[in-house]
């Protein structure tokens, strides 16, 4: 296959040139806005639109054969573009959509090969004239459309200002966020040019290093080093700038979300709190103006009751979260209450006496319980049931034997070997040796 260059001018008669030059300012003064308009359509800045009716359109004059066929931009693809877009979540004149419309295109001109190897230009005679008149009313009015705040120097409003000292301190944020923003950016702004400025100096002491001069070879290692420095300043300036920027970015959202919640209640005047509860202090008098470093009240959630525990280091080991509590409180003397761990602090507290923090919260009845109460917590590290248990005091140790002395029926004594199990520090299990219902004596002793 072989390619002419300027087919069309070979016999072109030089009379003609005049009324083709006019003939091209007219339709470039019609086709350059269009393209432009047809490029914001696509999703692309309007710049994209001007250099796509200008280099494509001298290309395909070079390269064509037949000087009856006219080429340009058309209003249908970037319609479809635009709304591809859309459809992607990509926002218009964005940098994700300057890469994305190059891609699509592509893929356009595969479909286009396609079609042209079915033949499926033929299909185009089924749409009807009204069909086509209206599709490119809509985009010339969506052009329109776009142009009209430019027009009239308009910009995007900022809402209404809320009446309220809360209201207004997130508008202030919302304003300083964007204003930080604005900073950044003439500041990368700054950057981006004082480089392009070394690398033309670097450029022209590149120039003057091949003339053999022996200040060139200075000027030159002054600018390599210049330019590193600021190559530098720059990559660590961007790093920074993109981390303040999100940072900004977030706070800016928090602010709006936050001012977005506050608009919200500040027409009712009602405070809701996360859960229910009974209201134990109350901060302000009716009428006061309130404060930011002072709470409005304070509740108490009763479907939640919770006590703090300091444990000795040597006894944390043998905790785990999820484990069973017995809670005495001196308010109910006898009734014992039952909780679970439900964290324990990994941070020691006390410097004489090494303790661990270990929240406990109490399940069942709670409704009696107030705050305040002083308690004490029994940790049930292990549980044994359904066993044969004595006091601690009524065991003797002999080495490595445990004895008990046992009452006989005729109240005479024996003493009797038993194998001994869990104990609590009170009470201790008799595996074997005892029976239930045997009587054993407990030494006591009487000072004088």
């Amino acid at each position: 296959m072989s390619v002419t260059f300027a087919g069309t001018m070979r016999g072109y008669e030089k009379k003609n040139i005049i009324k083709d030059v006019i003939a091209g300012i007219i339709i470039m003064a019609v086709s350059i806005p269009i393209s432009m308009g047809y490029a914001q359509i696509a999703g692309l800045p309007a710049v994209c639109g001007l250099y796509g009716s200008v280099f494509p359109i001298i290309a395909f004059a070079l390269l064509s054969t037949s000087p009856q066929f006219v080429f340009g931009v058309d209003a249908a693809p970037a319609a479809l573009v635009g709304s591809a877009l859309i459809s992607f979540g990509i926002e218009s004149g964005s940098k994700e959509a300057l890469t994305a419309v190059p891609l699509i295109t592509f893929f356009v001109a595969l479909w286009l090969f396609v079609f042209y190897l079915m033949k499926a230009g033929k299909l185009v005679n089924y749409i009807s004239a009204p069909v086509m008149g209206g599709f490119i009313t809509g985009i010339c009015t969506t052009i329109i459309l776009m142009q009209v705040p430019k027009l009239l120097g308009g910009t995007s409003g900022t809402g209404t200002t809320a009446g309220s000292t809360g209201s207004q301190s997130s508008s202030n944020t919302v304003t300083i966020m964007q204003q930080q923003l604005a900073s950044y950016q003439q500041q990368l702004s700054e950057y981006k040019s004082n480089l392009k400025n070394l690398k033309s100096q670097l450029k022209s002491a590149k120039k003057a290093r091949k003339t053999g001069k022996v200040s060139a070879k200075k000027t030159y290692d002054a600018a390599m080093l210049q330019y590193s420095n600021a190559k530098t300043l720059y990559n660590v300036a961007m790093d920074g700038i993109d981390d303040d920027v999100k940072d900004a970015q977030e706070t800016l959202k928090d602010a709006q979300k936050a001012l977005k919640t506050f608009e919200k209640y500040a027409g009712t005047g009602v405070i809701k709190a996360e859960c229910s509860g009974t209201v134990t202090s109350v901060g302000y008098e009716d009428g006061e103006t309130l404060s930011t470093d002072t709470d409005i009240a304070t509740y108490m959630n009763s479907d939640a009751v919770t006590t703090s525990v300091s444990v000795a280091q040597d006894d944390i080991s043998e905790i785990e979260v999820g484990d069973t509590v017995n809670i005495s409180l001196s308010a109910y003397e006898g009734k014992t209450f039952h909780g679970k761990v439900t964290s324990i602090s990994t941070t020691s507290s006390g410097t004489s006496t090494v303790s661990y923090p270990v929240v406990v919260t109490m399940t069942g009845d709670v409704s009696s319980i107030y705050a305040g109460m002083s308690a004490d917590v029994t940790f049930v590290t292990k549980e044994v049931k359904d066993v044969l248990y004595i006091s601690n005091k009524a065991v003797e140790t002999e080495g490595t034997k445990s004895y008990v002395t046992r009452k006989n029926s005729d109240a005479s004594t024996t003493k009797t070997q038993v194998k001994t199990g869990f104990s609590d520090g009170h009470n201790v299990q008799i595996e074997s040796g005892l029976s239930e219902g045997d009587t054993v004596l407990i030494e006591s002793r009487v000072s004088e």
